[in-house]
């Protein structure tokens, strides 16, 4: 498996190999930030007892979390 995505990466061109590259960089960097943003943000929040969100926000932002998470599942 190894040898066969050494050899797809090497046929690849540059402009191909750049862009997978900002892509994975771009993945990492949301997840750290997501995480930055749940440690930080809404953990203390929801431990002093106060709402994030509004109402209205809160359920897009569960359904956009549901959806992720559904996402991160299949793969």
């Amino acid at each position: 498996m190894t040898e066969r995505l050494k050899e797809f990466l090497v046929r690849l061109p540059d402009w191909a190999l750049t862009l997978i590259g900002f892509v994975v960089v771009g993945l990492v960097l949301g997840m750290v930030g997501i995480n930055v943003v749940v440690t930080y943000v809404t953990k203390p929040a929801l431990a002093r007892g106060k709402k994030v969100l509004p109402d209205e926000w809160e359920a897009v932002v569960l359904t956009a979390l549901r959806k992720l998470v559904s996402i991160w599942e299949e793969v």
